[in-house]
């Protein structure tokens, strides 16, 4: 996507190379082929953020538009191709920005080229986002008794004179530890914007038949050293633990990706020598159901 850029890179993935390698049917023991898997769930993981128009790890982007909303007048069709049409304008909402990518987290900033071309960041008075629908959209604020709307400044007119810094994704995988009937892990450096997450420990939590379970608790506050207090006391004592920080990946996404990994990993040629028939709850069908549609 054009107008769109990643501006702070995930560091891992949501694939344990341990899913991948058993999915793939290879022995734990067997490394030759890490680095080759671990580039299949790179490739898996971006197939299906591209496909479902969402980031499965946190991210930050910058999205660029080419002004505010309903200034972004309808623009003749034969102006845009330079042929004759019948359809005299192009259809797209003018009230609104649609984030392209899904979930949101939050919105760091919005600026623009104001008329003379210096960059500006626009007054967070001005709007205000609704983050739980999807895509998530970012409007101007309503009036109030007495006054009229705020009113969107008037911006250079150029393509991309507006961009939206925002962080979006499920959560990441972080490494922590906790003490057992402790409720503040150690570790993992966590930020004031994580307070109100969810964090979960496996191996924390109370055995249950003779299996620990996850500890499954929200970040109640970070303290100076970034360390999070957690809404729950951990059961069992967890020593560099891998958990995931941010909201559950939902299980399907998990499934189509290791089915598309194990998919490259039998198959790594692009022609196939019998004729092979898809499956009828497919790959595509699976991320289908998580898939976001958003008018860009």
């Amino acid at each position: 996507m054009a107008g769109l850029n990643i501006t702070q890179h995930a560091t891992s993935e949501p694939i344990p190379l341990s899913w991948a390698k058993r999915q793939c049917q290879v022995d734990s023991s067997f490394v030759d082929d890490d680095e080759y898997i671990g580039g299949l769930i790179r490739a898996a993981r971006e197939a299906a953020e591209l496909h479902t128009n969402r980031s499965f790890l946190t991210r930050g982007f910058r999205e660029y538009f080419d002004g505010f909303p309903e200034q972004r007048l309808p623009i003749p069709y034969n102006v845009i191709y330079d042929i004759p049409t019948h359809h005299e304008f192009e259809s797209r909402p003018h009230n609104r920005f649609e984030l392209s990518r899904s979930p949101l987290q939050y919105v760091a900033d919005i600026m623009y080229l104001d008329q003379n071309g210096n960059v500006q960041t626009l007054d967070p008075s001005i709007y205000y986002v609704s983050p739980w629908q999807e895509p998530a959209h970012i409007l101007r604020q309503p009036p109030t008794e007495g006054n009229p709307p705020p009113v969107w400044p008037w911006v250079l007119r150029r393509a991309d004179s507006v961009w939206v810094d925002y962080f979006a994704g499920y959560g990441n995988p972080v490494t922590v530890s906790i003490a057992v009937n402790a409720a503040v892990t150690s570790g993992a450096v966590f930020t004031a914007n994580n307070v109100g997450w969810q964090l979960s420990i496996p191996g924390a939590g109370p055995v249950v038949d003779g299996n620990p379970t996850p500890l499954v608790g929200t970040i109640l506050s970070i303290d100076t050293n970034g360390n999070a207090a957690l809404s729950a006391s951990a059961a069992t004592a967890a020593a560099g633990a891998s958990a995931w920080l941010g909201r559950p990946l939902p299980g399907i996404a998990q499934r189509g990706m290791l089915m598309l990994i194990t998919h490259w990993y039998e198959n790594r040629l692009p022609i196939a020598a019998a004729a092979l028939k898809e499956l009828p709850y497919s790959v595509k069908s699976m991320l289908d159901s998580n898939r976001v549609y958003y008018q860009p």
